[in-house]
């Protein structure tokens, strides 16, 4: 039992946001396979931590199709402070996916997020169609009407014009040119959240990888970050 109760154990909890941790971001433009990776460095002795995972949350507006009810702010910040202690024990290297602040309805919290702005990035760098053909794979087995209501939650930032003809191609039974739609979008997205980071010419390193591969691009990640 720890002293203090639980007014203490949240105190605990929000010091290990402070902590200084060796991160390495893996970074990726949306369907280039950052999840399947980074559950492979898990499986290669590496130590990773999954928030999305500890959100109960996929990143981006198709992200709450596949989950279940999300955590509260404090049962995630409390997996993610446990999640912490137990890798700066384990490991040298903790691995994590670059993320925006906000995952669904929760925050990642600010002093942790800072750090992951501000640490190195190895973005995996894989072709459009190849990471197309990953999202229409992942999601387009979804009923029409659930994939509508995740563009239509997007159609002030996607536009009108584009909003019309993402859900007339699916209408239309063309996932990949609805999702292709989509897909332009999140790119032009995550690079402006990128080149919104801190110096990010002297974080970014790109990872070339000509396919989603989870064993052959979580390899690449390894080989560089043990140089």
């Amino acid at each position: 039992t720890l002293a203090g109760g639980y007014k203490a154990y949240r105190n605990w909890v929000l010091k290990q946001f402070e902590h200084e941790y060796n991160l390495m971001v893996v970074g990726g433009l949306t369907g280039c396979g950052k999840t399947p990776v980074l559950h492979q460095l898990t499986k290669m002795q590496e130590k990773m931590i999954d928030l999305e995972g500890l959100a109960n949350h996929r990143g981006s507006a198709f992200g709450g199709l596949d989950a279940v009810a999300q955590p509260s702010q404090e049962m995630f910040e409390n997996l993610l402070a446990a999640s912490l202690q137990q890798a700066a024990i384990e490991h040298k290297i903790i691995w994590v996916e670059n993320e925006s602040q906000r995952i669904g309805n929760l925050n990642i919290p600010g002093n942790f997020f800072k750090k992951m702005r501000t640490g190195p990035v190895l973005f995996l760098n894989i072709p459009f169609e190849e990471r197309l053909k990953h999202i229409v794979d992942g999601y387009g087995k979804h009923k029409k009407e659930e994939l509508i209501n995740t563009i239509v939650r997007i159609k002030k930032r996607l536009g009108g014009l584009e909003t019309k003809n993402a859900i007339n191609f699916l209408l239309e039974d063309n996932v990949e040119a609805c999702f292709s739609i989509l897909l332009h979008y999140y790119d032009k997205l995550y690079m402006k959240s990128t080149n919104d980071r801190e110096a990010p010419e002297q974080l970014i390193t790109n990872i070339d990888a000509n396919k989603i591969d989870a064993m052959a691009n979580a390899k690449k990640l390894i080989d560089y970050a043990r140089r």
